[in-house]
């Protein structure tokens, strides 16, 4: 689904755009973060310098993700992907900081 849109819309487009993908939309998980997420973490080099490794208490293997700040460079169909972990404090009701996570 993501593919087709996105080939559509790169077509009328300039060579270089940058997707936010939020990980959160309002107070309900982004679905394409975690698409991302999983999916990257079939991708990360051996020149990267910080992954994120994690094991939920049900799951037998480890999962591999994109630490922040840590890019990888990807391509589909002739076209360069840069994907980039960006993380910024958000402030929510009273005054509470959380992480917000965009890649």
């Amino acid at each position: 689904f993501f593919s087709a849109k996105f080939k559509t819309l790169s077509k009328t487009l300039t060579t270089k755009i940058t997707v936010v993908i939020d990980e959160f939309n309002g107070l309900t998980p982004n679905q394409m973060f975690d698409a991302a997420n999983v999916y990257l973490g079939t991708k990360i080099s051996p020149t990267a310098r910080r992954i994120k490794a994690s094991k939920n208490e049900r799951e037998k293997e480890v999962e591999f993700g994109v630490d922040k700040d840590e890019e990888i460079v990807d391509w589909f169909d002739g076209v360069r992907f840069s994907w980039v972990l960006v993380s910024s404090a958000v402030v929510g009701e009273k005054g509470k900081k959380r992480m917000r996570e965009s890649g």
